[in-house]
């Protein structure tokens, strides 16, 4: 049988700093600072996503809700 070295796992602890992060709290990779144009463009987006499918789901839920009253009716 062959001698295998165990590896040490190193144990590192963190204290208040945050991992991942770069000093002003932003995470690497993202841009976090938006201008007041591009933020209203987002939320504009956000809202127009929202306001189909919650249209939607209404219109589901008031075919659901007809269908049910229709087959009570029925038996």
């Amino acid at each position: 049988m062959a001698n295998f070295d165990k590896q040490q796992d190193a144990h590192v602890e963190y204290g208040d700093e945050k991992v991942g992060s770069d000093s002003n709290g932003s995470q690497e990779g993202f841009h976090t600072d938006f201008t007041p144009a591009e933020q209203k463009k987002i939320l504009h987006r956000i809202d127009r996503r929202l306001v189909i499918m919650v249209g939607l789901m209404y219109c589901v839920s008031l075919m659901d809700r007809t269908n049910l009253s229709a087959a009570a009716i029925a038996g």
